[in-house]
Formats: structure tokens, sequence, C-alpha cells
């Protein structure tokens, strides 16, 4: 038995030891955005589309791997199926599309729910204002504190006169006896 390499995307295709086919050789080929020069997606190489799916596309054999990472050996053969299917000619849209079909959307990858994004803002602001609002009537008590302990013209209007002290005082004196 022949073993087959493992761990990147195409390598269920080949035995160990043989080298990944050569796309792109000369220099400058590339444009840009990784695509050949002159050359319409839907005709890349079979084997530079499988590298595209199989290292964007979620394994639906390995929960949170791509299919490239995913260890399993369905995923070799799902990787089979996907090269074989770009060189009979389909585009990588259409295969993208088949796979959706055949496994679901959770092959694509994980999108928020616009609900949970703007949940978790609202939240957020409605925390951040209730601190401004904490802030503000903190601030606003240690001032009003500050303000009594401190002598000034507050500090003034709230002396005794002579007949008010000696009623304080006997208050108290009832209150030690008792």
């Amino acid at each position: 038995m022949v073993a087959r390499t493992r761990g990147h995307a195409g390598a269920g295709n080949r035995l160990a030891g043989e080298r990944a086919p050569a796309v792109g050789r000369e220099p400058g080929e590339f444009g840009a955005c990784g695509r050949l020069r002159g050359v319409a997606p839907s005709a890349q190489p079979p084997e530079r589309v499988l590298s595209d799916l199989s290292n964007e596309l979620m394994s639906p054999y390995c929960p949170g791997r791509t299919i490239a990472s995913c260890p399993s050996d369905q995923a070799r053969k799902l990787e089979d199926h996907i090269l074989a299917e770009a060189q009979a000619g389909k585009s990588r849209e259409e295969i993208e599309q088949s796979l959706v079909q055949r496994f679901g959307p959770q092959i694509i990858g994980y999108a928020p729910q616009p609900v949970v994004l703007y949940g978790a803002a609202a939240a957020g602001f409605a925390g951040l204002l209730l601190l401004v609002w904490a802030g503000r009537r903190w601030r606003r008590a240690k001032a009003t504190t500050a303000s009594v302990a401190a002598p000034g013209p507050a500090a003034a209007a709230t002396t005794l006169s002579a007949r008010d002290r000696d009623r304080l005082d006997d208050a108290l004196d009832e209150v030690d006896e008792f």
C-alpha cells in the first residue's frame, strides 16, 4: 500500500513524495489578487480551484476546521471530489454551490446574525451610559460632602444660638442617663 500525504489542500490525491503540479511557472504570471493574468476565474487550473475551496470552506467532518486542515479520510475524498468537478470544467462558484446544497450553509463558515451584533453593541452602549450616570452621581455626592465639611458661608448658617445649644446639651444628657 502506498501512503498518501496529508495536511494541506490537494495532498489527498498525490502519493507520498510526489510534488504538487506547478501552477503559474513564469514570474509575473499571477495578478495582484492571486489569479492568473488574462484567465477568467472559471478557467483557473483545477488544482488552484481545489486549493482555494479546501482552504476556505469548513469541513463537514471536522467541526471548526477547514477541509484542508481536517485529518479525516472523508475530507481527502471530498478534496478528490472537488478536484474531479474542477477537472470536469465546473467553475469555483458552481462547485461551491453544489457543496452548500450537499452539506448545508454551515460549510461556508459562521456569519453572526445581525441581531447578535446589534444586541451586543446596544448592551455595550447601555453599560457605558450606566457608568457615566454612576460616575456623575458619585462626583456630585462627593462635591456635596466636601462643601458641608468645609467652613464657609454655608457653615456660618448652621451655627447654633446659645438657647439651641443648651437645649441640645440637655437632650444629650438625657440620652446619656438612659
